[in-house]
């Protein structure tokens, strides 16, 4: 069972083909992957957590499909600590498995996490049926 999802918006709950933040079809595959998990506790890793006005955006987004958001990364001073703030709050916080969803390069994520997965969007599309799929049977594989 996953314990935590660390949440990216831009390029996972949008994508580039419609002008809304929170585009209805990521957001339903959002949905959909948050049940197939087993509704793990959401941690908001993105840039949005950064601002008050843009948290509550997410927040309200996330609440109308029926999620919250449980935490929110440390914020440092650049999207490039990223990395460093996940860590953070894993060191921080009890947790099992956690997956990571972004747009940005698997880079960001040090492979030495236990029990960390990092799964990649295509900003162009955002979080897709595919995604979803592939991360679903991936975990399944691992047991």
């Amino acid at each position: 069972m996953i314990s935590h999802l660390f949440l990216d918006v831009d390029g996972v709950c949008n994508n580039t083909l419609t002008e809304t933040w929170f585009d209805p079809f990521n957001m339903a595959n959002l949905k959909n992957l948050h049940t197939l998990l087993g509704e793990p506790k959401i941690v908001l890793s993105s840039d949005w957590r950064r601002t008050s006005n843009n948290l509550e955006e997410a927040r309200a987004n996330l609440a109308a499909i029926g999620l919250e958001i449980f935490a929110c990364t440390p914020c440092h001073t650049s999207v490039l600590e990223r990395a460093d703030e996940i860590t953070e709050w894993l060191a921080d916080n009890e947790h099992e498995t956690c997956i990571i969803l972004d747009d940005m390069s698997a880079d960001f994520v040090d492979p030495e996490l236990p029990n960390v997965f990092f799964f990649k969007t295509d900003h162009q599309f955002g979080l897709t049926e595919d995604n979803v799929d592939f991360i679903v049977n991936h975990l399944r594989e691992l047991k």
